[in-house]
């Protein structure tokens, strides 16, 4: 079978010998590096681990058995390989999503699979990051699933793509990470009753401001028809 590790037996080759009395030893007459012959058993094994049935599905080969006197006989030996259903390759390219991006915001480039034995494949998320992120299972793009990306609150999320050829799958960690968005800050609405002779300068109070961008300096101003009377 493709794929078989080295040492795997493949099969013994059996010769015989009309003098009762000899010493047989086998040879490749072959050239090859794939394949192994034990000169005193007879036994093939694979020599490499090389072996793809979707690059070469069959070998053909000689084999020399000789005796002691140096009398030698030679056959065709036929090796053919049993295909095995390889999994797919799976190769993930760089996230990168800004923060409050919206549902089905595409994130990179689809992710690229490829199997050597022309299945089907379909593509999901074995992690989806609480549900902030969807692959589509037939192109392998991943997007925005969950209006919920904050930087502020994590700046990466870890998620785990899955691609299947229905029989085996190929997993691959990946990380999409979230860039930072200057958003705008908020200001708690008040209100100040005063009497109608209160002095110039006067305090009335504080409005507070916050802003989830951490290390911005918040600047207050006033505005509105009545904003010359207060600053």
């Amino acid at each position: 079978a493709e794929n078989s590790a080295v040492g795997t037996l493949i099969g013994v080759i059996v010769a015989t010998d009309p003098d009762q009395v000899s010493v047989l030893t086998y040879s490749l007459v072959t050239p090859t590096t794939t394949f192994a012959l034990d000169s005193a058993t007879g036994r093939v094994t694979v020599a490499r681990s090389v072996l793809n049935f979707e690059l070469t599905a069959r070998y053909d080969l000689r084999v020399r058995v000789t005796d002691q006197t140096g009398l030698f006989d030679e056959e065709q030996l036929v090796i053919t390989l049993t295909n095995v259903n390889d999994p797919p390759s799976l190769t993930v390219p760089a996230l990168v999503v800004p923060e409050n991006s919206i549902v089905g915001t595409v994130i990179g480039l689809p992710v690229e699979s490829l199997d050597e034995d022309g299945n089907s494949l379909t593509f999901s998320l074995a992690n989806n990051a609480g549900g902030l992120f969807t692959i589509n299972s037939i192109s392998g793009q991943i997007s925005v699933a969950l209006a919920a990306i904050n930087y502020e609150t994590a700046a990466s999320h870890a998620v785990v793509v899955r691609v299947s050829d229905g029989t085996t799958s190929t997993t691959a960690n990946a990380t999409v990470v979230v860039t930072d968005v200057n958003e705008a800050p908020s200001i708690a609405p008040r209100s100040f009753s005063i009497p109608e002779t209160i002095a110039l300068q006067s305090f009335l109070g504080n409005m507070t401001a916050t802003d989830p961008d951490i290390g911005q300096t918040i600047v207050y101003t006033l505005g509105g028809a009545d904003a010359g009377l207060n600053h």
